[in-house]
């Protein structure tokens, strides 16, 4: 009886020591979702990515870009570091690549690599002409950084138009009407990004007076007589014996059209 038992014991100890270990399910543990990176790289300064693994794992750079460089590419569960390499960029806009860290064959961590622009800006037009009549002046540069336009205090005729224009960097100034015969005027407004300032002037120029003879007899459907009378309407001259006006352009004395009064009407001034 003794025996039996002693057998059953030691058979129950081999089911034991035979028993097969849970598998192990690859895991990675990292906060890390964007990794950011200056414009001059890692040049100055190392930049690492820390993680935890409880299997081996393997990280590599998803994009084909020759810019960031990932080392080591391996590594065991003891060891969660890696160390990103990134050269400096001339680019004036950003870039980004993605970091992949795998353990495994069905744990992955993708992680974002952003590397900054370089600040640029640049006008792409310096001054502006507006005629008499006024309007909006567009503002134009070509950069990736914020930037405002100073109206100088004393400048009562230009003022900043609240336009956005998609797909550009625009801003708007809305220059009034100028009416002064013969005269100009200008101003030059400050535009400032990242510490610069650029010189943008804006000309304008009044009505210019224009002179020439008519002779109202050379027209064969008008008579003159001592009481001819010249009046501007629009931008038109009129000109009037009393019982007919004739409608000429300012700027060559050309004849536009004929009015005729009708019957009973004539004009007294």
């Amino acid at each position: 009886m003794k025996k039996l038992a002693l057998l059953v014991s030691f058979a129950a100890i081999l089911m034991v020591g035979c028993k097969e270990d849970d598998p192990i399910i690859p895991e990675i543990i990292c906060d890390t979702d964007v990794v950011k990176v200056p414009v001059q790289g890692t040049e100055d300064e190392d930049i690492f990515v820390t993680f935890t693994s409880n299997v081996d794992w393997t990280a590599r750079i998803k994009e084909s870009v020759d810019w960031v460089t990932v080392s080591p590419a391996s590594g065991t569960s003891a060891d969660g570091r890696l160390r990103l390499i990134v050269v400096p960029t001339q680019a004036n806009d950003p870039r980004q690549a993605t970091l992949v860290i795998t353990a495994g064959e069905t744990a992955v961590k993708e992680i974002t690599v952003l590397q900054a622009q370089v600040d640029a800006f640049a006008l792409v037009e310096t001054s502006a002409e507006v005629g008499e009549e006024g309007g909006n002046v567009e503002i134009k540069a070509m950069t990736n950084i914020d930037w405002t336009v100073t109206i100088p205090s004393d400048c009562n005729w230009i003022s900043l138009v609240n336009v956005k224009a998609y797909g550009e960097s625009v801003k708007t100034v809305k220059v009034e009407p100028y009416s002064e015969l013969d005269e100009s005027r200008e101003v030059t407004l400050k535009v400032a990004a990242g510490g610069e300032e650029i010189d943008f002037t804006i000309y304008q120029e009044g009505p210019t007076s224009v002179m020439w003879y008519c002779n109202p007899t050379a027209y064969s459907t008008y008579t003159a007589d001592s009481k001819v009378r010249l009046a501007k309407y629009g931008d038109y001259l009129l000109l009037s014996n009393g019982t007919k006006v004739l409608v000429l352009n300012p700027a060559d004395g050309s004849l536009v059209n004929t009015i005729t009064l009708p019957e009973g009407y004539n004009i007294q001034s």
